[in-house]
């Protein structure tokens, strides 16, 4: 297995570079991607085609970034089916919860199971804060897109 170096943005915007100098397709580095890696073996070409943004400090080399993300946005349908069934323990980790998808999902299953009116309500009313809609989408809505 190929050893890799990690270069990070340092600046707060987006920096563009190349793996090597007749490289044509490149990098970018955003918010959502801030880190590039690079074999070992390649870090020569890649330090000559990036020079200027080395030098000037807008990537710096890093440490590998971590790829474990622990987010209350990941839930299943068997811990939205439990956590339906627990209106405290909803209540509790509703907040939590900033992902429309997710919110739907456990509202949906609360639907789907017939929860009561005031776990429905609880839930609809963290999708409008978070900001969508808890009206249905109808054909119309959507304006012949089907």
């Amino acid at each position: 297995m190929a050893e890799l170096i990690y270069y990070k943005r340092n600046v707060n915007y987006v920096v563009g570079g190349r793996f090597f100098l007749g490289d044509w397709q490149g990098w970018t580095l955003t918010n959502e991607n801030p880190y590039v890696a690079v074999d070992k073996e390649k870090l020569r070409d890649f330090k000559i085609a990036n020079k200027r943004a080395i030098i000037e400090g807008l990537i710096v080399e890093s440490t590998e970034p971590s790829i474990d993300w622990e987010t209350p946005n990941a839930v299943t349908d068997e811990k939205a089916s439990e956590l339906i069934k627990n209106y405290f323990a909803l209540k509790n980790e509703l907040p939590k919860i900033d992902s429309l998808s997710t919110l739907y999902k456990i509202l949906e299953a609360a639907k789907d199971q017939n929860r009561p009116k005031k776990t429905i309500t609880l839930i609809e009313n963290r999708v409008e804060e978070v900001g969508g809609e808890t009206e249905e989408v109808t054909l119309a809505d959507m304006r012949g897109v089907s």
